[in-house]
């Protein structure tokens, strides 16, 4: 797959936490006997390193897809995932550098790469992309004694007693975490997560972990769970935490009967970010009898 030198980055910055806007449009070809054009346009927000958005082209999809993904001092990673497969694709990946005003008039590094449903890269492109920033008027900011202490926060997360013994390096962790998930592989098209309204990962007072597919509401009894499973006594940071259903599995079409197990599985690591605690891993569901995989990335912030 080849890109045009014509693609420009658009930005709207704001400064003190304030949402930033982003726009990319441009043209890339694609390494196929037609050598087919595609023209795409990409917008997003971000807030506070989590991105969201909209991406459309003439190609894979004129009616567009949603866009997530994270942006850190690393850079920019921006997850295109379509409802099924798009001229052979399923997702695209964009990622870039996190560059700021003072790069504009510059060209910033981009990736581009597209992949099939199992996960499996079908191109990748690199180039250097033409960069501008336009700054809106940023806000007055709050005077420094409103801002909260970040490391204040996290000590008195800490220092709740019922989520302290017993919890080894994970002690103070307990909580909701909301955030973004992201497609990694769904070899067989057999899960539909990310069509969830508003997925959270919780982990109570017994270390149990538990993903929920829905926002919790005191008029809806019965919201859709996994039971990830329980977090052993004294736990490392990095968990491994791995569990066995059998039956129906909301959020996916696989086989429901009581024959069908199916293997749970979640990696990853809490950590201080940015002042806020955060969950960084993999979810994944692996059905026992039909060999198929779904797997997420998860970037979750405490609620």
């Amino acid at each position: 797959m080849k890109i045009s030198s014509a693609l420009l980055f658009f930005i709207s910055f704001a400064a003190f936490g304030q949402v930033q806007k982003f726009k990319i449009n441009g043209e890339y070809v694609l390494d196929n006997s037609q050598k087919t054009g595609v023209n795409f346009e990409l917008a997003w927000e971000e807030d506070k390193g989590k991105i969201t958005g909209r991406y459309s082209d003439n190609h894979f999809s004129r009616e567009g897809a949603e866009v997530v993904g994270v942006a850190d001092d690393l850079g920019r990673q921006l997850i295109v995932n379509f409802r099924g497969d798009k001229q052979g694709a399923r997702s695209i990946a964009l990622i870039t550098s996190k560059a700021g005003p003072d790069k504009t008039g510059t060209s910033v590094p981009v990736s581009i790469i597209t992949r099939d449903g199992e996960g499996n890269p079908l191109t990748t492109t690199k180039l250097d992309a033409p960069f501008v920033a336009v700054s809106d008027v940023p806000p007055v900011p709050p005077a420094v004694k409103d801002l909260p202490d970040p490391a204040m926060i996290a000590q008195k997360e800490e220092q709740r007693p019922e989520c302290n013994i017993g919890f080894g390096e994970i002690a103070g962790y307990c909580g909701r975490y909301g955030g973004l998930i992201s497609e990694e592989s769904d070899n067989k098209n057999s899960c539909d997560l990310l069509t969830e309204d508003d997925l959270s990962m919780e982990l109570d007072t017994e270390r149990n972990l538990t993903l929920y597919l829905s926002t919790l509401n005191e008029l809806v009894a019965d919201v859709p769970t996994h039971r990830i499973g329980q977090v052993p006594p004294d736990p490392e940071n990095p968990i491994d935490v791995t569990s066995r259903t059998c039956g129906p599995l909301a959020g996916t079409r696989l086989p429901g009967d009581k024959t069908h197990c199916k293997r749970l599985n979640l990696t990853g690591t809490f950590l201080i970010e940015r002042g806020r605690q955060h969950f960084a891993g993999t979810y994944a569901i692996y059905d026992e009898t039909t060999k198929q995989i779904c797997r997420y990335g998860l970037s979750l912030n405490k609620e």
